[in-house]
C-alpha cells in the first residue's frame, strides 16, 4: 500500500493519516458542541481556550456559544432570584399583619399572666363564691320581729 492516493482526475495526492486518536478527539468536541448549553462545561470550555489561544483561533464557534450559554444561564439565575424576592416581598406584606396580632397576643397574654398572683398564692385562695345579698321589706322584717323574745319593760 503506498502513501499516494490517486483523486477522479489520476493525479496523485498524499495520503492524509488520520489515526484513531484523531477521530476519537473530533467526537470529543462534537459532544462539547451538543452539550455546550451546560453552564459548567461552557465554563470549562471558556477556560480552556482562555488559555489556549491556537484552540480559540480553531474553533471559534464553540467559543462563542460557551461565552453565549455561559451569559444566558447567568441571566437565568438573576431572574430566578427577582422572582424569589418578589415572591418573598409579597409573603411579607401578606403575612406581616398575622404576625403583629399574633406578637400583640402573645404580649397581652403575658401581661395577664404578670398580674395574677403566683401559682403557690393561688391555691391557697379559697374559691368561695360572693355572698348573695338579700333585700329587707316590711313584710319580711315582721316575722323576724315576731321571732325575737319579747322583754318586759320593768320600771
Amino acid at each position: 500500500m503506498s502513501d499516494q492516493r490517486r483523486d477522479d482526475h489520476g493525479n496523485s495526492r498524499p495520503r492524509s493519516r488520520r489515526t484513531l486518536v484523531d477521530a476519537e478527539e473530533d467526537k470529543v468536541w462534537v459532544g462539547f458542541y451538543r452539550s455546550i448549553e451546560d453552564a459548567a462545561i461552557a465554563s470549562d470550555l471558556v477556560q480552556y481556550f482562555d488559555a489556549n489561544p491556537e484552540m480559540r483561533h480553531r474553533r471559534p464557534g464553540l467559543y462563542i456559544k460557551a461565552k453565549q450559554s455561559m451569559r444566558s444561564s447567568w441571566e437565568r439565575r438573576a431572574n430566578a432570584k427577582r422572582v424569589a424576592h418578589a415572591i418573598q416581598a409579597a409573603a411579607f406584606v401578606m403575612l406581616r399583619p398575622w404576625y403583629i396580632a399574633r406578637q400583640a397576643l402573645h404580649f397581652i397574654g403575658r401581661v395577664v399572666l404578670d398580674t395574677l398572683p403566683p401559682a403557690h398564692e393561688r391555691s391557697r385562695v379559697p374559691n368561695v363564691a360572693a355572698p348573695v345579698a338579700t333585700t329587707t321589706t316590711a313584710s319580711s322584717s315582721a316575722p323576724a320581729e315576731a321571732a325575737a323574745p319579747v322583754q318586759a319593760k320593768v320600771g
